[in-house]
């Protein structure tokens, strides 16, 4: 009787452990898990000149990108298409890449992206 309650509490452990483990790995916005703003997979063999990383905020209801590397504004939109367009609008022969910035920010970005 007492090694199947040990059995069973071991179990609930290890689930609860590996469900908050799972939620905090997936809080952060790993490099490698690029979110691109023109659909394209992300290639780490670009020349850094001909893409730009970024962070990602939020400002009432507007997203604002700035460039990872420098800090400098890129661009900004009232939803993820909006951002895609000024983006290209602004650098046409260049390929973007949220790679962090505000969580929440983010994970709207991703929802609308999602949802298109």
């Amino acid at each position: 009787m007492y090694t199947l309650a040990i059995l069973v509490t071991g179990m609930l452990i290890g689930a609860v452990a590996s469900i908050w483990a799972i939620k905090l790995a997936l809080r952060q916005v790993p490099e490698w898990l690029v979110l691109s703003l023109l659909g394209m997979q992300h290639d780490n063999s670009l020349d850094q000149r001909d893409h730009i990383k970024l962070e990602l905020e939020m400002s009432g209801k507007t997203f604002l990108c700035y460039d990872m590397n420098t800090k400098e504004f890129v661009c900004q939109g009232s939803s993820a298409a909006e951002v895609q367009h000024n983006f290209v609008t602004r650098f046409p022969n260049k390929t973007a890449a949220i790679v962090g910035g505000d969580a929440s920010a983010v994970d709207c970005f991703k929802q609308q992206i999602k949802e298109s």
